[in-house]
């Protein structure tokens, strides 16, 4: 398992949405951020068969984003890199081996990251691979509003 690190951004000071990487903080490891997240997933739980072969479709999505070219929508948009590629299998696969739902969506970004996304009627979580050591989390919470964001850095 990769050595992940995870940094709240609101702790941090810092605006995911800028972009700016954490540069202090000690944050936690991700089996902490799973633990803490996985109780608002209650909804996603599964009987293991329908786990594994959720699992199963995240790697068959992967596998087909990795095969994009740039323009991939005729409208421009970047391919994801192989750096992006393998830094989502590697949290994909560590996610799945903590026992965390497999997401509902995999999909490549028009910007070449890939997002993870986990869609239920009381949550709604996005992780978006940005690189190969490094991701960006929100969650809303539905019912009350409140959003959260989190940096994972791991290399």
């Amino acid at each position: 398992m990769a050595n992940w690190r995870v940094f709240s951004c609101e702790s941090l000071g810092l605006s995911v949405l800028e972009g700016q990487p954490a540069s202090k903080g000690d944050g936690y490891d991700l089996s902490e951020f799973v633990s803490c997240t996985a109780v608002c997933l209650d909804s996603c739980h599964m009987d293991e068969r329908t786990r594994v072969h959720g699992w199963q479709f995240v790697w068959e999505e992967l596998d087909e984003l990795s095969r994009l070219e740039d323009n991939w929508d005729s409208q421009g948009a970047i391919a994801p890199t192989k750096d992006v590629i393998n830094g989502a299998f590697n949290l994909a696969r560590d996610l799945a081996v903590l026992d965390y739902p497999p997401p509902h969506r995999v999909v490549a970004s028009v910007n070449g990251t890939i997002y993870l996304e986990w869609d239920t009627p009381m949550i709604f979580q996005e992780i978006e691979v940005t690189s190969a050591c490094e991701a960006e989390c929100r969650r809303v919470d539905r019912c009350t509003e409140k959003t959260s964001t989190w940096l994972l850095k791991w290399c």
